[in-house]
């Protein structure tokens, strides 16, 4: 079976937005044989999608040759992980060991490599460059930190911490008005992060619910914005 681009992810193995005892204490559903090599990069490819905003068409996924998943991506599933998460196929589909088949029959040329990169700071680091349809590209670094659980550390330059228990929008502008954002998130946000480097401003707020449509409308346009993410 071929899955299409808008199946939803069934319920067990969202991302989670909340605290919960079976997924912090016991434990989410997942697939064996590693929480952190195989349910771990599942959901940095999901939130990676998310935080993309198209289908991806071009992924590519470097490991520092000295790391963890250097030596057992490919036989733990760590692949087959990252490029379901991408598509957006369950984690526990019968189809998972095909993903590397199915990627270029849904459009996606996906490519592994061990390179290092300065941000590797982790056993099971990970520097994703992503290219959606529409021609926009994101790269980030991702720590599969163990249980399933998971940290985006930086998106596209910018130090940043995702780990899927929010719903976060970003907001990258050229200069930043700090007033403008905040007011129109107003008290919504239960955290703001402004993150300042030699090319821009992000503005980082995160949520206990989703963001409407309509206020991310008006965020983009904003005098400034170069582009919004949200997840």
């Amino acid at each position: 079976m071929i899955y299409s681009f808008k199946q939803n992810v069934i319920p067990e193995v969202k991302l989670l937005k909340r605290v919960s005892i079976l997924n912090h204490v016991i434990g989410p559903v997942m697939r064996g044989p590693s929480s952190s090599h195989t349910a771990g990069p599942w959901r940095i490819g999901r939130m990676a999608r998310e935080l993309l905003g198209a289908r991806p068409v071009l992924a590519r996924f470097y490991f520092h040759p000295s790391s963890s998943l250097a030596v057992c991506y490919h036989d733990q599933g760590s692949d087959r992980a990252f490029i379901a998460g991408l598509l957006e196929i369950p984690l526990t589909s019968s189809d998972f060991e095909c993903m590397l088949e199915h990627a270029p029959l849904l459009g996606l040329d996906a490519r592994f490599e061990l390179h290092p990169f300065p941000e590797a700071d982790h056993p099971n680091s990970s520097l994703l460059i992503l290219t959606g349809e529409n021609g926009k590209e994101i790269t980030l670094h991702s720590r599969s930190v163990g249980g399933g659980s998971f940290e985006i550390a930086s998106l596209n330059g910018y130090p940043v911490s995702i780990t899927g228990e929010n719903f976060e929008t970003l907001i990258e502008t050229s200069s930043g008005s700090d007033s403008s954002v905040l007011s129109i998130f107003g008290e919504r946000a239960s955290s703001s992060r402004i993150h300042h480097t030699n090319k821009g401003v992000l503005f980082h707020l995160s949520t206990s619910s989703p963001v409407e449509p309509v206020m991310l409308d008006t965020l983009a346009a904003l005098p400034g914005t170069v582009r919004l993410f949200s997840a």
